[in-house]
């Protein structure tokens, strides 16, 4: 997963740490490409971002670190989204990646499950 063009410089400069809070914000248009989270059209039914768990940091067999949160579940929910935010909440805001699933998916009043890819959400050591 690609992160943002400001977002390398951030991490170069050791702007995001392992105890700070992450989160994930829901969106059905697409957001842009902004440098602080932007509430603005998010989904209401995860105002303010989804708070990831679970922060570890794997490296693959070829050199590359990729960094990992646990799945989403969220139960009793109206939400339609087809875009989601990765943003730092320790940090101002500071968004890291911009994820585009490729469709609107959604529910009503039910149970929807966000599974985190197996390769990471940001891949670090790219060669892209």
């Amino acid at each position: 997963m690609k992160l943002l063009p400001h977002a390398h410089a951030d991490f170069m400069r050791g702007v995001h740490h392992e105890d700070d809070e992450y989160r994930m914000a829901l969106y059905e248009s697409d957001p842009g490409s902004p440098e602080i989270y932007d509430p603005t059209h998010e989904c209401q039914a995860a105002k303010s971002g989804i708070v990831l768990t679970n922060y570890r940091v794997e490296t693959n067999s070829d050199g590359r670190a990729n960094l990992h949160f646990s799945d989403i579940h969220l139960d009793g929910v109206t939400l339609r989204y087809r875009y989601a935010v990765l943003f730092n909440a320790s940090k101002g805001g500071r968004t890291i990646q911009v994820i585009d699933i490729g469709k609107v998916v959604g529910v009503e009043g039910g149970l929807i499950s966000i599974h985190m890819p197996e390769d990471g959400l940001v891949e670090f050591g790219s060669l892209q």
